[in-house]
C-alpha cells in the first residue's frame, strides 16, 4: 500500500468550477493514474459538500472513466459531530463571534478550525486504510499536505507528495 499526496485548490476538484480548472486537473490525474497504476482515486470531499455546491467531482468522473474505486474521505456534518468535530456555526458561537466574522476574528476563527484537523485527517487515513489498493492517489486542499503526510508516515505507509499545490 502506497499513498501518492496531490495538493491543490478545492476549486479544482468541482467540475467546471469558475475558480478552478477541472479540465486540467482531470487530465494531469489522468497521467498520474497511468504512470503509477493507481488502483485507488480517493479525495478530500464528501457528498454533501458536492452537494452544498450542486457540483459534481472531477476525481469520482476521472475514476468513472478508467474503471477504478474511488473513496470520499472527509466526514459529513453528522459524522464530524460524531468525531467531535464542530461546524463553523457551532465554532463561531464557542468563539462568541457571530455569522460574518470581522477581519480581527479570521485568524483566531481559522487557528480553532485547524486545531480539529487533525481529527478529520485521521478520519481520512482510516477510511483508505479500510480498503484494499496497491496505489493510491490521494487528493487534498493544499493547506493539508504537510499535516496529513506526518499522519500518512506515522502509519508507516510509503508516501510521496506529488505536489504540494497543483495549479494548472
Amino acid at each position: 500500500m502506497e499513498l501518492l499526496l496531490v495538493g491543490t485548490n478545492h476549486a479544482n476538484q468541482y467540475v467546471g468550477n469558475k475558480y478552478g480548472d477541472s479540465a486540467k486537473f482531470t487530465e494531469y490525474l489522468r497521467s498520474v493514474c497511468s504512470t503509477h497504476e493507481v488502483d485507488l482515486l480517493a479525495e478530500e470531499m464528501s457528498i454533501e459538500a458536492l452537494e452544498k455546491n450542486s457540483a459534481k467531482s472531477t476525481a469520482l468522473e476521472l475514476a468513472r472513466t478508467l474503471g477504478i474505486p474511488h473513496l470520499f474521505c472527509d466526514p459529513n456534518r453528522r459524522e464530524r459531530t460524531a468525531l467531535g468535530i464542530p461546524t463553523d456555526d457551532e465554532l463561531r458561537t464557542s468563539l462568541g463571534f457571530r455569522k460574518y466574522l470581522l477581519n480581527h476574528q479570521i485568524d483566531r476563527f481559522e487557528d480553532a478550525e485547524r486545531s480539529y484537523w487533525p481529527l478529520r485527517e485521521e478520519e481520512w487515513i482510516r477510511r483508505v486504510e479500510a480498503c484494499s489498493f496497491s496505489i493510491c492517489l490521494f487528493i487534498v486542499g493544499s493547506n493539508h499536505v504537510s499535516s496529513f503526510s506526518d499522519i500518512v508516515r506515522s502509519r508507516g505507509m510509503p508516501l510521496q507528495v506529488l505536489h504540494q499545490r497543483w495549479m494548472p
